[in-house]
């Protein structure tokens, strides 16, 4: 039955990874953004001189040369009816999202903090709905063996890869508006204005350009390279436990590697990558998933530790003094 699955069925887990990734690349661009104080120049202000000196100045005969020495010192320094004068930059503000939290917004049932999480929550929902569906479910592997994908969506200006493959380029405030049609105007675009994000001719397609490219090197971006050999090993990459033998435990399973190549889960040349590992935690490893999940979920011992099951197993092995074999 497993080998008649169809293969364009939605691969929910990866989209909701995705979206999560994109939430983060897109709160870290608007809490960057409210950050930003507003930038204001040095006015130039016009001041009134003094009334009385004003009217002195007008008592005064126009055939008769000033006589400086009699003049209060006082009034030396209005010399003109107005004069220019610089002005230091007013304090700069943040925006009024952005308000300081007193301890009763804190104790509130709705803080500062609260209302930006939900903002962001919101753009970003919004907003990664809007994305064509190919981007919902992309994955380093999809995009390894796309180069329609690659072509579509453009490759890094300044010629990086991505093992090997070349890495998405940053994608402009134009390309975004092409991507997401129905972004400017939306009730999302306004959303943004309320908040203070939008300002004389910016869109929301720029705010979301930068989270958007940032999102697509975070996910077609190669696994980080495991740990090949014994000697680069300092320990067992789940407990951390250096006193203990360690074997190798195959990212990608062996008894999977015909179906994953075959899928384009992963490339062949990857098919080799390993873990160091403890005995207790290679059996753990085992027993957390079957052959199939982890190549597909699980192939880097950073995505294993992403898990909480994982997360505590790990925190309570690394206590353990006895080796295990």
């Amino acid at each position: 039955m497993d080998d008649i699955e169809p293969d364009n069925v939605v691969d929910v887990d990866i989209v909701d990874t995705n979206y999560a990734i994109y939430r983060d690349a897109l709160g870290a661009v608007l809490i960057d953004k409210l950050a930003e104080p507003e930038a204001k120049p040095n006015r130039r202000q016009r001041r009134r001189r003094g009334k009385k000196a004003a009217e002195k100045a007008l008592d005064k005969p126009e055939d008769k040369p000033e006589d400086k020495t009699q003049v209060n010192p006082e009034a030396e320094t209005e010399v003109d009816d107005w004069e220019v004068v610089e002005t230091e930059p007013q304090e700069q503000k943040e925006p009024k999202p952005r308000q300081e939290s007193t301890e009763q917004d804190d104790n509130a049932e709705n803080s500062p903090s609260d209302d930006l999480a939900e903002f962001v929550d919101y753009l970003a929902r919004e907003t990664f709905d809007l994305l064509p569906e190919d981007l919902h479910t992309l994955a380093h592997h999809i995009w390894v063996a796309d180069t329609a994908l690659r072509d579509k969506y453009g490759i890094a200006e300044d010629g990086s890869t991505s093992g090997g493959v070349p890495a998405p380029g940053p994608l402009n405030a134009a390309r975004v508006a092409e991507l997401l049609p129905g972004l400017d105007p939306s009730p999302v675009a306004d959303s943004m204005e309320a908040y203070g994000l939008l300002g004389g001719t910016k869109t929301a397609a720029e705010i979301v350009a930068p989270a958007l490219s940032a999102y697509l090197t975070a996910v077609a971006a190669a696994p980080p390279p495991p740990r090949s050999t014994r000697d680069q090993a300092d320990g067992c990459e789940i407990c951390g436990r250096d006193w203990v033998p360690l074997s190798y435990h195959h990212l990608i399973p062996r008894f999977v590697h015909a179906k994953v190549v075959k899928r384009g889960w992963h490339r062949a040349d990857e098919l080799q990558n390993v873990a160091w590992l403890c005995g207790a935690c290679h059996r753990r490893v085992h027993r957390f998933a079957n052959h199939e999940d982890l190549a597909r979920y699980y192939y880097t011992v950073e995505r294993l530790l992403a898990e909480p099951e994982m997360q505590r197993y790990a925190a309570w092995a690394s206590r353990l003094r006895w080796k295990g074999k």
